[in-house]
């Protein structure tokens, strides 16, 4: 069930969620813009060790994207 979740939803979320970030990006610090490279880099890692050939370790969540477009 996570696997189908994982395809099904959690990836494209995250895929959604860049796709809005990359059209706002010029409202991005340049800080934020590290954060979020770290971010595509988790997506990415995510989707090919989900939908590629797998079992490779992936960049963590990076704990600052939860506080990225608010106070937190």
């Amino acid at each position: 069930m996570w696997q189908h979740d994982m395809v099904e939803t959690v990836i494209p979320n995250h895929r959604r969620i860049l796709r809005i970030i990359d059209a706002n990006t010029q409202l991005l610090t340049p800080a934020e813009k590290e954060v979020v490279a770290e971010y595509r880099s988790h997506v990415d890692g995510l989707t090919y060790r989900h939908q590629g050939e797998g079992g490779l370790k992936t960049v963590l969540f990076p704990k600052a994207m939860e506080g990225i477009f608010g106070d937190s």
